[in-house]
């Protein structure tokens, strides 16, 4: 590792009140040089939190510039940019809008900072509130991530000369890891970095505190589970083609093309307890997914007994059911038609046993019934 990294880390130690926690979330990162690196990224390879960076940045770099852009890196973690940005449908403008949060935040970032694009080093004006209000007079200090991100959406192509402080293509991806699965392991280590930290007397300080206490609240409505389910049980397909950059050696070796596709099957209850109300609801966020995702609705009492794409579903819900729950017959389907998920709408009120499928759960349990399956993910629908 550099020897300028370990010192910005050591300066992080000793540094500022609330500096300890940032050194924290660092000491557990596998440290990666990168000669192809913008700047720097952060990402998961494997069960492993990653800091790649440019070690000839860090020659260009002063001491405080290097503190800086780090204590960006881990803002971007706390915030949940990673999940957020791969949501938001345009990944240029959703790493603008992420950085406007996190230089706010940290308030570290130098406004120009030397980068290196296309094979040289370039230096740029660095994505501040400052510098952003030049072309976006109309931005607000202070807002989330999805605020920026619409303000900036109205006249994009104004953003397109920004620089990012950090490489954003490290924080996404391949698509190896699913964005829950990233989301546990970074909350995982955050959380045990910000008790080192206390247990040190240097805890998160300020907005970070306050951002850091939403960031590890794992309890989530029950719209926003099923919205960011897709994700989860999304598959890609990667193919190397040359008329894509490869992220490490430019266009020496082949780049990757992803292509994401998502099947997903939907198990609807028949039991009476589910009101129309409910049922309505949650078909119109369905019909969201649908836009993205092909689904297949399997209703079901003890067994199967209608089987539709969504746009062939009847859902005025005059479909044959209402027996006994039995939910085993809708994994059987599920695995034979090959899908890449299951949601499930029920009162969790079941009369056999489930064997563990293959693919990603979804279980949308109605409020104020028990329910203690041990695998998928668990969302009261209210």
């Amino acid at each position: 590792m550099s020897n300028d990294l370990r010192r910005a880390i050591a300066t992080l130690v000793g540094g500022k009140k609330g500096d300890r926690f940032f050194a924290e979330i660092l000491f557990d990162m596998v440290r990666i040089p990168d000669l192809t690196c913008t700047s720097m990224g952060v990402g998961i390879r494997g069960t492993e939190t990653i800091l790649v960076y440019n070690p000839l940045l860090l020659e260009k770099w002063t001491d405080a510039e290097i503190v800086g852009v780090l204590k960006h890196e881990i803002g971007h973690i706390v915030c949940d940019h990673i999940a957020r940005i791969a949501a938001c449908g345009n990944h240029e403008i959703g790493n603008v809008a992420a950085d406007l949060v996190v230089n706010q935040m940290v308030g570290s970032v130098p406004k120009k900072l030397v980068f290196f694009k296309g094979g040289k080093f370039v230096e740029g004006e660095t994505v501040t509130l400052e510098n952003m209000k030049k072309q976006f007079p109309d931005l607000l200090p202070d807002k989330h991530f999805e605020w920026y991100f619409d303000m900036i959406m109205k006249d994009a192509p104004k953003a397109e000369d920004f620089q990012t402080a950090d490489d954003h293509s490290h924080m996404q991806g391949d698509g190896e890891v699913s964005p829950s699965t990233a989301r546990r392991i970074w909350r995982e280590k955050v959380q045990a970095a910000a008790e080192r930290a206390k247990r040190a007397g240097d805890g998160p300080q300020g907005a970070m505190r306050d951002v850091l206490s939403e960031f590890l609240d794992q309890s989530v409505d029950w719209r926003t589970a099923l919205r960011q389910f897709p994700q989860d049980a999304e598959r890609t397909d990667t193919t190397r083609t040359r008329k894509k950059r490869n992220r490490r050696y430019g266009f020496l070796y082949p780049g990757a093309k992803i292509e994401r596709k998502c099947k997903l099957a939907v198990g609807f209850d028949l039991s009476g307890s589910i009101s129309d109300t409910i049922k309505n609801t949650f078909t119109k966020e369905l019909t969201e997914i649908a836009a993205y995702a092909e689904l297949y609705v399997l209703f079901f009492d003890s067994t199967v007994t209608a089987e539709k794409t969504f746009e062939e579903a009847d859902f005025s819900w005059k479909v044959p059911g209402g027996g006994g729950t039995c939910f085993q017959p809708v994994f059987d389907r599920a695995e034979e038609m090959g899908v890449d998920g299951l949601i499930m709408l029920t009162d969790g009120e079941g009369f056999d046993k489930i064997t563990e499928p293959s693919f990603p759960v979804l279980w949308g349990i109605l409020e104020g019934y028990a329910f203690n399956q041990a695998f998928g993910q668990h969302v009261v629908v209210k």
